[in-house]
C-alpha cells in the first residue's frame, strides 16, 4: 500500500505543471517510500537528489513562492537528515533561511545544532549562530547556545562573552542575574586583572535580583582585593540579614571587624555588633562568643550607654565556657553596675556584689571579685561584709607580705565590730605569714589575756622567740613565758628557749621570787625528773646555766627559805 502511494506521488510529480510542484511531488514519493523501510532508502535519496536539482532551475518568483521554496527547502533537509545525510541537510536549511524572521532563526539555529551534535563541528555551529546574531541580533536563544557551545569547547573568553551578551538580552530579572552571575565567576577565574570588571557584573547582578546570595559573595571578595570596604561593610550586612544563626552572627561580625578596622568606623561597627548579638542563636557558639567579646571591647571605648554596655557583659559571661574568662567577665559588669549612674542602671550596688559573688563561684579566689566587693563593702560603711572579703583575700594574695598586711586589717575591723574571735584568728594569721611583726603578736597577745588563752600565749610567745633578734625583745618574751608558767602554765622548755635565757645580760634583772613560784608550781606533786628539770629552769634564768647542780641545789634551797 505504501509503495502504491509513492507511485502516486512520483507519477504526480512527472505531471507537475512547474518545477516547484515537481519538487514536492519527488518529496512525497521519498517520503512514501522511506515510510515503507529501510531497504528503499537509495530510491528515496534519488527522488531527494532529483527534488534538489529541480529547486536550483527556480527563478526567482513571487513572495509567496519564496515562502513555499523555504517549506521545500526545509522538507528536503528533513529527509536528508533522515537519510543520514547531515551535512546536506544544513545547507538545505542554511540555504532556506534567507530572511530575518523568527521562522528563519529557528531553522538557523536548527543548523547549527544539527552541525554541533551531527557533524561535531562545533566552530561551524558557532560560525552559523554569529552570522544569524549579525542577522537577527537581541536574541538570547542565540546568546545561550553559543555560552553552551562555548562551555562545551572550555573556551572561557567565548563563554564570558556570550553570559554577558545573554545577561543583556533575557527579559525575566532573576535570570538574567544569573547570566551576569555566570560570567562574573568566569571573569574571577582568570585572575585578579578583571577584578574591577567582575565587581561591575556583581553589581548588575545584585540590583536585577536583591536576594542573590552568590553574586554579592562574589562581590564582597571581590571588593575586599580591590580595597573597596564600604562596599565590603555593606554587602556583608545585607547578606547576614538573609541568613539565619550562627551564620548571620559571622557575617555581622566580619562587618563590623571591617567597619572598625578598615573604615574607622566605630559608630558603624558597634551598630553591626549589636545586631550581631540581638539576632544570633540563643545557644552557646564560637561565633557569638567572638562577637560579644569584639562589642564588649569596643563599648569599653564609650560612645554607648552603662545599661548597653551591661546588656552586653551579661550576655557574654553567659556565653562564655571558660570560668576564668567568665569571672573576669562578670567583674567587669559589677564595675559598670558600681559605677553607673542610678538612672541607667537601677540597684548598681546591689547587683554589683551579685555579679561578683557569681565571679567567686566561677573562679573560687578571684582577687579582682574580691578587691571589689570590699571597695564596695568600705563605701557603704558595711564592715561587716568586709571582714570575709579580707578574710577571703587573704587566701588568695600571692604575695606573703600582702597577705599579712590583709590579715592585719581584717584583724582590725572585726575588733571595730566586736568580733574578737574572728580577730584572734586573724592575728594568728599574720604572725604565720609574718612571725616578727610586732604589733600582730601584741595584739593577740592581748586579746588572750582579755580571754585567759595562757596556753596559746605561751605558745605564740616561744614561737616568737625563735624569730626574735633584739635582746631586749627576747628577754621580754622570756619574762613573759615566765609569768605564763607561775600563773600554772605548764608549757615546755625547748632548746630555743634555754639559748635565749643563756644570752641574757648577767646584770639584768631577776625576779626570783618569781621564778621560785613557777618552780614550785611545777614541781607539785611531781617527781624527780621534774624536779631536775625546774631546778635546771632557775639556773638557766640566773644565767648560770653552766653552775654545778650542787650549787643550783643550794639556791634552791635559799629560794625556798
Amino acid at each position: 500500500m505504501l509503495v502504491d502511494d509513492a507511485q502516486f506521488f512520483l507519477s504526480e510529480a512527472r505531471a507537475a505543471a512547474t518545477p516547484l510542484e515537481q519538487a514536492e511531488g519527488l518529496l512525497d514519493a521519498a517520503f512514501w517510500t522511506l515510510a515503507d523501510g529501510g531497504q528503499r532508502s537509495r530510491d528515496a535519496l534519488a527522488f531527494v537528489d532529483e527534488a534538489d536539482r529541480t529547486l536550483e532551475t527556480l527563478a526567482p518568483g513571487t513572495d509567496d513562492d519564496r515562502a513555499r521554496v523555504r517549506v521545500v527547502r526545509q522538507r528536503l533537509g528533513e529527509l536528508l537528515l533522515e537519510l543520514d545525510e547531515p551535512e546536506r541537510a544544513v545547507e538545505q536549511l542554511l540555504g532556506c533561511a534567507d530572511s530575518r524572521t523568527e521562522l528563519d532563526l529557528g531553522t538557523r539555529v536548527g543548523a547549527a545544532l544539527l552541525t554541533a551534535h551531527q557533524l561535531f563541528d562545533m566552530p561551524r555551529a558557532l560560525e552559523i549562530l554569529d552570522e544569524t546574531e549579525r542577522e537577527l541580533p537581541q536574541r538570547a536563544c542565540i546568546a545561550a547556545l553559543q555560552l553552551s557551545m562555548h562551555a562545551r569547547r572550555r573556551d572561557v573568553d567565548g563563554q564570558i562573552e556570550a553570559a554577558t551578551r545573554l545577561g543583556a538580552r533575557l527579559r525575566c530579572p532573576r535570570q538574567r542575574a544569573s547570566a551576569l552571575l555566570a560570567a562574573a565567576r568566569l571573569l574571577a577565574s582568570r585572575g585578579a586583572a578583571h577584578d574591577a570588571r567582575v565587581a561591575t557584573l556583581c553589581r548588575e547582578a545584585t540590583t536585577l535580583d536583591d536576594g542573590s546570595s552568590s553574586a554579592r559573595e562574589l562581590l564582597v571578595c571581590t571588593a575586599e582585593r580591590l580595597g573597596r570596604w564600604d562596599v565590603v561593610v555593606s554587602e556583608r550586612a545585607t547578606l547576614a540579614r538573609v541568613r539565619d544563626g550562627a551564620e548571620r552572627t559571622r557575617l555581622l561580625y566580619a562587618a563590623a571587624v571591617a567597619a572598625s578596622e578598615r573604615l574607622g568606623d566605630q559608630s558603624r561597627a558597634r551598630e553591626l555588633l549589636v545586631e550581631a548579638s540581638r539576632e544570633a542563636s540563643r545557644e552557646l557558639s564560637a561565633d557569638r562568643t567572638i562577637t560579644l567579646w569584639r562589642l564588649a571591647e569596643m563599648q569599653r571605648g564609650g560612645n554607648c550607654s552603662e545599661r548597653e554596655r551591661l546588656d552586653t557583659l551579661v550576655k557574654l559571661a553567659s556565653a562564655t565556657w571558660d570560668r576564668a574568662r567568665r569571672a573576669e567577665v562578670l567583674v567587669e559588669a559589677a564595675e559598670v553596675c558600681a559605677h553607673a549612674p542610678s538612672d541607667e542602671v537601677v540597684g548598681g550596688d546591689e547587683r554589683a556584689v551579685n555579679y561578683c559573688e557569681q565571679a567567686l563561684a566561677s573562679e573560687p579566689g578571684y582577687l579582682p571579685a574580691l578587691q571589689l566587693l570590699g571597695r564596695i563593702a568600705r563605701r557603704r560603711g558595711d564592715l561587716s561584709r568586709l571582714v570575709p572579703v579580707y578574710r577571703r583575700e587573704v587566701e588568695t594574695l600571692a604575695i606573703p607580705e600582702r597577705r599579712a598586711l590583709r590579715a592585719l586589717e581584717c584583724s582590725e575591723l572585726s575588733l571595730r565590730i566586736g568580733r574578737l574571735a574572728e580577730a584572734e584568728e586573724a592575728l594568728g594569721r599574720v604572725l604565720d605569714l609574718d612571725p616578727e611583726n610586732p604589733v600582730a603578736y601584741a595584739r593577740l597577745a592581748a586579746l588572750l589575756r582579755v580571754r585567759q588563752g595562757w596556753w596559746e600565749l605561751a605558745r605564740r610567745s616561744a614561737r616568737q622567740l625563735e624569730h626574735a633578734k633584739d635582746p631586749s625583745t627576747r628577754a621580754a618574751l622570756c619574762k613573759t613565758l615566765d609569768a605564763l608558767r607561775a600563773r600554772g602554765t605548764e608549757y615546755p622548755l625547748d632548746e630555743n628557749e634555754r639559748s635565749a635565757r643563756a644570752e641574757l645580760e648577767p646584770c639584768e634583772p631577776v625576779d626570783l621570787t618569781l621564778f621560785a613560784s613557777a618552780a614550785h608550781l611545777a614541781l607539785r606533786g611531781q617527781g624527780a625528773s621534774r624536779r631536775r628539770d625546774a631546778l635546771e629552769r632557775i639556773a638557766a634564768l640566773e644565767g648560770r646555766a653552766g653552775d654545778s647542780r650542787d650549787a643550783t641545789e643550794r639556791r634552791w634551797a635559799r629560794i625556798e627559805a
